[in-house]
């Protein structure tokens, strides 16, 4: 049943729980789910998840599969409808059936009420929005996770940020990695990581959503998986417009090499860890992204390739292309730091018509240089 109850308001209240001491990552062994045993006035059975769109819908497929009740949050009252009444949503992912029938609301109030775990996989540019309704109803002891791979488009803020500075939550992750979502739908096994700097954030998360086809990994960089997640959409428009060209994987390993080299150079100035890079938020989630049709910014970039415009690439692929809007944040970024990322300036100069694509792709494909450290400097 559709709910819709009206706004009301709540007092906001600091909580500043201690982070944890440990200094190194961690990788945790897969467990069986458990029930969610988060709050402090009981036991809350029903996780919420924010958005109703493709990956919206496969988290809550997970859970549902999982034995967990969930209630989705949306605006769409024709997709949450479709998705209490079916179990299906056909405008995002027509070919999957959710294992379970999940609650929906329209409503922030009723979601804060009834979960204590959340998952938000909204847009980065509605994030903030929501977050700011969503925060007067907000308690000290939720739960908070962030499933967005992007960035605000002034200052590169991330997510989990957004959500720290809309809400009273400070229990915040990021969850991240290769999960392309119609893979998931077919039940092919992923792996994801989730990042925190509360190990109860990383548990909690661990114990609704592992299974034997969705393996989650435990991280204490929340930094270096956020930026992971939301750079290496960049550089799967970048091979995109490679694949459009015609150019084959030994060019898309050359591109991609350098881009993660690139993308860990520039995270790591705002505290990220080298060694995140390697893992499944870097690494793998930039293979998966930049190396599949299914991405939507691959997709995004072949089209442009074709000789779409922004516009029409854009609406060809018909859903949020977060690495057309995080290009321009950290285009700009760079241009007020003086900071050279050429793989990013290429792609920017190329989705603003301002370089010939063939010219862009070929001028990142040659190097002037003797040694290959020389490359990444």
């Amino acid at each position: 049943m559709l709910r819709g109850l009206p706004r009301g308001a709540g007092d906001r209240t600091e909580g500043e729980p201690a982070l944890h001491p440990g200094s190194e990552p961690s990788l945790l062994l897969p467990q069986q789910a458990r029930t969610l045993s988060v709050g402090g006035d009981g036991v809350s059975t029903t996780v919420g998840v924010i958005g109703a769109g493709s990956f919206g819908t496969i988290i809550a497929g997970l859970l549902l599969r999982n034995g967990e009740s969930v209630l989705v949050w949306g605006r769409d009252a024709t997709i949450l409808s479709e998705l209490s009444r079916k179990g299906t949503n056909r405008r995002y992912l027509p070919d999957y059936e959710l294992p379970g029938r999940p609650e929906v609301t329209t409503s922030a109030a009723e979601l804060s009420q009834r979960c204590d775990l959340l998952f938000c996989v909204l847009p980065a540019k509605a994030v903030r929005a929501f977050m700011a309704d969503f925060g007067d109803h907000a308690r000290t002891d939720q739960i908070l996770v962030s499933c967005t791979k992007g960035l605000e488009y002034e200052g590169l803020v991330r997510m989990t940020e957004v959500i720290e500075a809309e809400t009273p939550v400070r229990k915040v992750g990021a969850l991240s990695g290769p999960n392309l979502a119609k893979e998931i739908a077919r039940g092919t096994p992923s792996a994801a990581v989730i990042a925190s700097s509360f190990d109860e954030v990383i548990e909690e998360v661990r114990g609704v959503l592992n299974s034997d086809r969705f393996r989650l990994l435990g991280c204490y960089d929340p930094v270096g998986v956020e930026f992971c997640g939301a750079i290496k959409n960049i550089y799967a428009i970048a091979s995109g417009a490679a694949h459009g060209l015609g150019y084959g994987l030994n060019a898309a390993a050359f591109l991609l090499t350098r881009a993660l080299r690139e993308m860990a150079g520039f995270a790591e100035r705002f505290g990220a860890r080298p060694e995140t890079f390697s893992g499944l938020a870097g690494t793998g989630d930039l293979i998966a992204t930049a190396m599949s049709p299914l991405s939507r910014n691959f997709r995004f970039g072949r089209f442009i390739a074709e000789g779409k415009t922004s516009g029409e690439a854009l609406e060809a692929v018909g859903q949020t292309v977060e690495g057309y809007h995080t290009v321009e944040a950290v285009y700009r970024f760079l241009q007020r730091h003086e900071i050279r990322m050429p793989i990013v300036e290429a792609v920017h100069a190329v989705v603003h018509r301002e370089v010939p694509i063939g010219e862009a792709v070929a001028a990142l494909l040659s190097i002037d240089a003797r040694f290959e450290s020389e490359i990444y400097r």
